[in-house]
């Protein structure tokens, strides 16, 4: 890393890399770690192109408010480039937080084609014979997730090292007292991490590998991902306006904030992680219909406070 700046920075005969590491062990700078798995040992496996594989994970946080408030900070990076995609301050490690981490970051990078998580409940219920909000959502938008073996963290191990990084900036820099500031501190952290030299990368930069990473001939036997995944507020008559097309969900929503994706013609509507409506568009009609018969009586109870 340190010979990797001195290029950065316009030296042109920098020492090698043994000469960096016996100057700092003579300065007592080494943290040595005679047990750690030599390199060589280890089989990698990187996805080819950007965004043909996400990592998302979870690690716990404490406020420095009172010593005792615990949060979590979802990260998501991505395989081939190892660029920091999102990182998320959240109150606890729920399917909620992933989903908002997943489709905040559609939403600024477009889609990926499958996700890699470990087995945690907030990602995956398969080994309770059951189905999480997040595998429904990713489902519905065409992504694949994949899961780590259990008790076999190093599938996930780029997003694991990323936590590293991460916990050793944070520690260095004045401790958050909330969310919000927390939420600060990450929104610095994701630029400084991106655009510095990585290891992993022979020395080139995030930013760097996810440009020269993408695809340029798009895969033709692919369904076209959900492009356009954004924030709308429902009406007071509890419509949601898109693409200019007004969609009914229900005034039960009035005022919240739902995220929206679009594929062509169709719909899919989320207030929170729950899936809320899918239509497919009728663009001869400026209101589309609505979910239920005007008569009818029915209407669905929030479990969730606005």
């Amino acid at each position: 890393s340190i010979r990797a700046r001195l290029l950065h920075d316009g030296v042109l005969e920098p020492p090698c890399a043994r000469t960096i590491h016996r100057v700092l062990a003579r300065a007592g700078l080494i943290e040595p770690e005679p047990r750690k798995r030599p390199r060589a040992s280890y089989r990698r496996f990187v996805f080819p192109a950007t965004d043909d594989c996400w990592h998302i994970d979870a690690f716990e946080h404490t406020l420095a408010d009172n010593a005792t408030t615990v949060v979590v900070i979802f990260e998501l990076t991505d395989d081939h480039s190892r660029y920091e995609l999102i990182d998320l301050a959240w109150p606890r490690e729920d399917t909620e937080g992933a989903w908002r981490c997943v489709s905040t970051a559609i939403e600024r990078y477009g889609q990926p084609r499958m996700i890699l998580s470990d087995n945690g409940l907030s990602f995956t219920g398969k080994h309770m014979g059951i189905m999480v909000s997040f595998e429904r959502n990713l489902a519905r938008l065409g992504i694949k997730l994949i899961t780590t073996a259990p008790r076999h963290p190093q599938t996930n191990g780029k997003n694991e090292r990323a936590h590293r990084t991460l916990r050793k900036w944070l520690t260095a820099q004045p401790p958050a007292t909330s969310l919000p500031e927390l939420q600060a501190l990450l929104d610095t952290y994701q630029p400084l991490y991106n655009t510095r030299s990585h290891q992993g990368l022979h020395g080139a930069t995030p930013d760097q590998a996810r440009l020269t990473g993408r695809r340029h001939t798009p895969e033709t036997n692919l369904a076209t991902p959900y492009l356009l995944a954004r924030e709308a507020t429902v009406t007071s008559r509890g419509l949601v306006n898109i693409t200019n097309t007004a969609i009914p969900i229900g005034t039960e929503y009035a005022g919240r904030k739902v995220t929206t994706f679009v594929r062509d013609d169709d719909v899919l509507i989320f207030y929170r992680e729950q899936l809320v409506r899918e239509l497919t568009l009728d663009r001869t009609r400026r209101r589309q219909d609505p979910i239920r018969p005007r008569n009818g009586s029915h209407r669905p109870t929030l479990n969730y406070n606005p």
